[in-house]
């Protein structure tokens, strides 16, 4: 059994119309009739802690969906077929971790006629984008001022910053933590978690850039929501430290260009090159 599954772009952007192209040569003429299905689909499971006992909760919800039955070419043990579906406009893009899976691709599924049935899963890949919410960041307090040039990111990025203590007292060290908070629910029951990713010692006079980790994002579902944020600390020898707490969006890695100058745009409001404003 050969199964080829193309589709036509190498990512997609929620509004987006899906294309694929299936074909399947079946050499030993074991196959019935070939069902494609084209969907998103979404997955919450973690598990339940009880005394002595756990258990796991699961919910999965179709996001959308497209199905179409092929036949083969007549004569021969080949079957073709084209499928396409359009994206949300809210959808949550491709996911996966220990506790939520978005799955956005294909699902073949054989009708065989001496076997059981077999399917096989060949999945795309769907990103989001948040330009439309970007704004700079400014955060006063008793200790620290804190700004960020913006609160969007893509994953990979070199995070500007700028901070001015307002301290009168002495401290240990600073540093600057980057936290994921997991928020979801299945079945009723509900889960959350944080949990500190990422962390970089900083410098009151050389303000080094901090470095997002790869493979990151911001992203809501139907049934959960990931959420990051940076957390500053000053660390005081003996005394509580203190500590500001600054939320940040993160998105997929998309190649974007400046429409002024052309020139690949890394993340900042402006481009580097010629200074339009994104």
């Amino acid at each position: 059994m050969n199964i080829q599954v193309t589709f036509d772009k190498e990512y997609y952007l929620p509004g987006e119309t899906m294309n694929a192209e299936v074909a399947i040569q079946d050499r030993n003429n074991e196959v019935r009739k070939v069902r494609i299905n084209l969907y998103g689909r979404e997955t919450v499971r973690f598990k339940i802690r009880s005394g002595k006992h756990s258990y796991t909760a699961m919910e999965e919800i179709d996001l959308y969906a497209n199905s179409i039955t092929i036949q083969p070419v007549e004569g021969q043990n080949i079957y073709r077929g084209k499928i396409s579906v359009i994206i949300p406009l809210d959808v949550a893009g491709s996911y996966h971790s220990e506790n939520v899976n978005v799955f956005h691709g294909i699902e073949v599924e054989l009708d065989q006629k001496w076997k059981p049935d077999q399917r096989y899963y060949y999945p795309t890949d769907v990103r989001n984008l948040y330009n439309n919410k970007i704004t700079p960041i400014k955060t006063e307090t008793k200790f620290v001022t804190f700004e960020l040039p913006q609160n969007v990111y893509s994953s990979g990025d070199l995070v500007k910053y700028r901070f001015i203590l307002n301290l009168f007292e002495g401290f240990r060290a600073l540093r600057l933590d980057l936290f994921r908070f997991i928020l979801g629910q299945a079945r009723g029951e509900g889960y959350m978690n944080t949990e500190r990713i990422s962390t970089q010692s900083v410098d009151l006079e050389f303000q080094k850039p901090f470095l997002l980790p790869k493979r990151i994002k911001t992203i809501r579902g139907i049934n959960f929501q990931i959420d990051y944020f940076f957390k500053f600390v000053v660390d005081r020898a003996l005394k509580k430290d203190y500590t500001l707490q600054i939320p940040i969006i993160i998105q997929d890695r998309v190649e974007r260009f400046c429409p002024s100058c052309g020139a690949q745009i890394t993340g900042d409001l402006y481009c580097t090159v010629c200074g339009n404003k994104i």
